[in-house]
C-alpha cells in the first residue's frame, strides 16, 4: 500500500509530450502550398472545412482545397498518426504560408501505466468536489471495457480537457481551439519557440489539479520529454506490438531491404487508419535511401488513397 501510495504521489515513470492533432488554415493558393510541402496527390472527394475536396501529402497530411468561392481559406489537416512523425514539419509548413492554426491537440503520456487508473480518478474527484481553481464547468466520466476517460469542457469549447487510460500510461490531452485568427496566427511560432513541454504546461494550467504529481508537472519540476524518447526507450516492446497488429508492415519492408535496426530510427505510428501508417514507413525508408517502389505497390494496393 505504502509503494503504491508513493507511486502515485509523484512523477517517477517519466512523463512525454507530443503533438497529436493539427489543423490549419491558410489563404494561400494551391500552387504555394505544394511547393511548400512537397508532392501533393490528386484530387480525392468528399472534402471538408468548406472545401470540396482534398489531395493527401505523402506524410498522410490531407490539404482541403478546390472550392471556387473567394476567400474560402485552404485547410492542412493532420491526425495523431501523421503528428507522431511530422510534427516540426507541420510547424514549420503552417509558419511558411503564414496560415493560422484553428485546432491543435497536446498529449502527455504519464508512466506508469500502474497507476494510471488511480490518478484518473483523483483528477475526477478533484474537479467534482470543488478543489480545483478553473473556469471549465462541464464534466464527463466514461467507463468501458478498454479503458475510463474524463472530458472536461465542451466539445466545441476554446479549451477541452480529455484524460484516459486506454492505452496503458495516463494520457492527459487538451485540445485547443484558437478564438480569434490572430492567436491562431501566432500558435506554430510559439509552439517552436517554446517547445511542446510548455506549450502543454501553459494549457495544462487552465485546470489547478491539487495532487503533488500534477503539481510537479505545471511547475516544471518534473522533465517533460518529446514522446519519441520514450518509443526509442520502448522499441522492442512497439515492435512486438507491430507484429501482433501490423505484420504486413514488417512483411513488407523487409521486402524493399529495411531490417529491424532500420525501424528504429522510422516514426512508430501504432494508432490511426492503416493508410496513414504504411505512407509514413514508406516516407521514412524513402529519406533513408531506399528503392521503396515495391514498397509503395504494396501500399497502394491494400490501401487505395480513396480510403
Amino acid at each position: 500500500m505504502h509503494v503504491a501510495a508513493t507511486a502515485s504521489a509523484t512523477v517517477e515513470g517519466g512523463a512525454f509530450v507530443g503533438l497529436h492533432w493539427w489543423t490549419a488554415a491558410t489563404s494561400r493558393p494551391i500552387e504555394d502550398i505544394a511547393y511548400v510541402l512537397g508532392d501533393l496527390g490528386p484530387l480525392e472527394s468528399p472534402g471538408a472545412y468548406g472545401q470540396p475536396s482534398f489531395r493527401v501529402h505523402e506524410s498522410g497530411t490531407r490539404v482541403y482545397c478546390g472550392s471556387s468561392r473567394p476567400g474560402q481559406p485552404i485547410v492542412i489537416n493532420a491526425p495523431g498518426e501523421v503528428c507522431e512523425g511530422w510534427a516540426d514539419q507541420l510547424l514549420g509548413w503552417t509558419d511558411t504560408l503564414d496560415a493560422w492554426c484553428t485546432r491543435y491537440d497536446l498529449a502527455c503520456d504519464l508512466e506508469p501505466a500502474s497507476v494510471a487508473r488511480r490518478r484518473l480518478r483523483e483528477m475526477d474527484s478533484s474537479f467534482k468536489r470543488g478543489r480545483c481553481e478553473t473556469s471549465i464547468r462541464s464534466r464527463e466520466y466514461i467507463e468501458s471495457d478498454t479503458g475510463h476517460t474524463l472530458y472536461l469542457g465542451g466539445k466545441s469549447s476554446p479549451l477541452r480537457l480529455r484524460a484516459y487510460d486506454q492505452r496503458g500510461p495516463l494520457r492527459i490531452e487538451w485540445q485547443h481551439r484558437p478564438v480569434h485568427r490572430d492567436v491562431g496566427e501566432c500558435v506554430a511560432g510559439r509552439l517552436l519557440r517554446k517547445g511542446l513541454a510548455e506549450s502543454w504546461r501553459t494549457l495544462a494550467r487552465a485546470v489547478t489539479f491539487p495532487m503533488p504529481w500534477y503539481r510537479e508537472l505545471l511547475s516544471g519540476s518534473a522533465e517533460i520529454l518529446p514522446n519519441l524518447v520514450r518509443v526509442d526507450a520502448s522499441f522492442e516492446d512497439a515492435v512486438m506490438q507491430l507484429r501482433k497488429q501490423w505484420g504486413g508492415v514488417l512483411w513488407a519492408l523487409q521486402g524493399v531491404g529495411l531490417g529491424l535496426d532500420d525501424l528504429a530510427v522510422a516514426p512508430v505510428a501504432l494508432r490511426g487508419s492503416q493508410a496513414a501508417k504504411y505512407r509514413s514507413w514508406a516516407a521514412s525508408a524513402e529519406r533513408a535511401g531506399y528503392d521503396v517502389s515495391a514498397f509503395r505497390e504494396h501500399v497502394e494496393r491494400l490501401c487505395p488513397k480513396s480510403k
